[in-house]
């Protein structure tokens, strides 16, 4: 007779558990949703600082020809082109990297990002802003976020 119990209750517990219940699926569904709310967001905002590095990275040419400038004339130059830069610097993501300066005044630097896709809706349009100042042998950059949010810049520039 014990025999014959054991049997039934080991039949019962193996007909009951054959998947999972709709309760458990839908708290994995939930699961699934929370994350993907908290991912997203953060992907597109690293989509749109890689973007912006992209600007800053095609700068580094135009900083170069404007310091190399400074020490060779001892005065700003007012345009890409009288830096000896190439007058067209656009990327992928940027529209421009232009310089400008006015007498005394240190060359600016404005990086202009594209107004299309594939430049992240949140960045289009919107500008960088690298000055030039001249130290003792040396001249250094600042970076301001112009019109871009803070939380799409380099470290270096917030």
């Amino acid at each position: 007779m014990m025999k014959f119990i054991r049997a039934e209750v080991v039949r019962q517990s193996q007909s009951r558990q054959r998947g999972f219940t709709l309760i458990e699926l839908m708290i994995v569904v939930a699961i699934i949703g929370i994350l993907a709310a908290i991912a997203i967001p953060q992907y597109n905002s690293y989509v749109a600082r890689t973007q912006v590095a992209e600007g800053l990275q095609l700068a580094g040419a135009v900083k170069t020809a404007i310091a190399e400038f400074h020490q060779t004339n001892s005065s700003w130059p007012a345009t890409n082109e009288a830096a000896g830069a190439n007058a067209d610097y656009v990327g992928k993501y940027v529209a421009s990297v232009e310089t400008s300066a006015s007498g005394t005044n240190p060359s600016i630097i404005t990086i202009t990002m594209g107004a299309a896709s594939p430049v992240s809706t949140d960045i289009q349009g919107k500008t960088i802003t690298i000055t030039a100042a001249a130290g003792t042998g040396a001249i250094t950059w600042t970076c301001d976020g112009g019109t871009i949010s803070d939380s799409y810049l380099p470290a270096a520039c917030k």
